[in-house]
């Protein structure tokens, strides 16, 4: 905040300080001078022309003097006149561009500092209070949505959008409820099911039971629903059944763009699995073929992202258990910790990834 008060001020100097060089710079009349000149060349011209008019006696001594006399006290005149003007122009105006500018030094940033506290938002350049401000607008928004469903709680998908937002706020036991409170809908929405799955495997650390049955339930309704394969996937991973993981994992990979990291993990995992199921790893580049598969659903792809990643963190943390020496696995393994917040088991990750670099030979 203070670097931005500081480039703010530094930039009203310089604009101070271009409009009121103009009023401050020292001016010379120009105009006065010019014309004090030009009226002596004019009267001395006169007065050499009358010369020679009496040379040539053209005119009389009385009539030269006459209008020489007459000359000169025009000359005098203008002179004056020039003078008093000079005197007039610079002063008052040197004076009056002097009190221009100290108003403009003072104005400028009062109005600028108004302007700005009156149309901006000065905690918008504090990025903790900027935070701070989002999370009570999210806040502000769940208790309306709160209040709203109070007053008509038979709003099924009004439940659902407040279970989802419970879920991304990480308050699962509110979550859980609000799932609940979906009625019929949570018995019909296969993208409802597994995430009703998801929140209560989030409390019991399990996809036994309850959430297994939540997944199967959705994949009997959209068999190519990604986080079902892979929530069912991981369940069969953990009971040791890996042919099962296997197959749920590869119906995932015509989903994802190969070049992308989750199909990455999701081939490092398969490849996990072949290997403790006896079998021998799959050929690069090979995926099973999409014809024999169900179509997939518009947009499948950008649904796995968000919710694959606690699955994919779990499963890479029970292969690290099996080889404790992969120091690129732990490596990765902190990343991810980091990445979801959990900075404690993130340090103990980054320690066992030390560790086993210092095991390599």
């Amino acid at each position: 905040m203070n670097v931005f008060i500081g480039i703010a001020a530094f930039m009203t100097l310089l604009v101070v300080a271009w409009l009121a060089y103009p009023l401050l710079r020292p001016r010379k009349n120009h105009v006065g001078i010019s014309s004090q000149r030009l009226n002596i060349d004019i009267h001395r011209d006169q007065l050499k022309a009358l010369e020679t008019d009496l040379a040539r006696a053209v005119i009389s001594q009385q009539d030269f003097e006459a209008t020489r006399d007459e000359l000169q006290l025009r000359l005098l005149d203008d002179t004056q006149t020039d003078d008093s003007a000079i005197g007039k122009g610079t002063t008052p105006g040197f004076w009056t561009a002097r009190r221009s500018a100290l108003v403009i030094a003072v104005s400028l940033p009062l109005l600028a500092a108004g302007l700005y506290l009156k149309l901006g938002d000065p905690r918008a350049i504090d990025p903790q209070a900027s935070s701070q401000n989002d999370s009570q607008k999210v806040q502000q928004m769940v208790d309306s949505l709160v209040a709203k469903l109070k007053a008509n709680p038979n709003n099924p998908e009004g439940w659902a959008m407040l279970a989802r937002s419970y879920k991304v706020m990480g308050r699962m036991a509110e979550a859980q409820q609000a799932f609940v409170n979906t009625g019929d809908l949570l018995n019909t929405n296969p993208d409802l099911m597994v995430d009703y799955a998801d929140v209560l495997a989030a409390q019991t650390n399990s996809l036994e039971g309850k959430p297994l049955e939540l997944v199967n339930k959705a994949l009997a309704i959209n068999p190519t629903h990604p986080m079902g394969l892979m929530m069912s996937g991981v369940a069969a991973y953990r009971r040791a059944d890996y042919k099962l993981a296997i197959a749920q994992w590869e119906k995932i990979m015509p989903l994802l763009d190969p070049a992308s990291q989750d199909a990455q993990q999701v081939q490092a995992d398969i490849d996990d699995a072949r290997v403790k199921a006896g079998l021998p790893p799959a050929a690069k580049g090979v995926l099973p073929e999409a014809g024999k598969l169900p179509p997939v659903p518009q947009g499948a792809a950008t649904d796995i992202s968000p919710d694959m990643i606690n699955q994919m963190v779990d499963r890479l943390a029970a292969r690290l258990k099996d080889n404790p020496d992969d120091a690129t696995g732990w490596e990765q393994l902190a990343r991810a910790y980091t990445v979801q917040g959990r900075t404690a088991e993130a340090a103990q990750a980054s320690a066992k990834a030390k560790l086993a670099s210092q095991k390599k030979p």
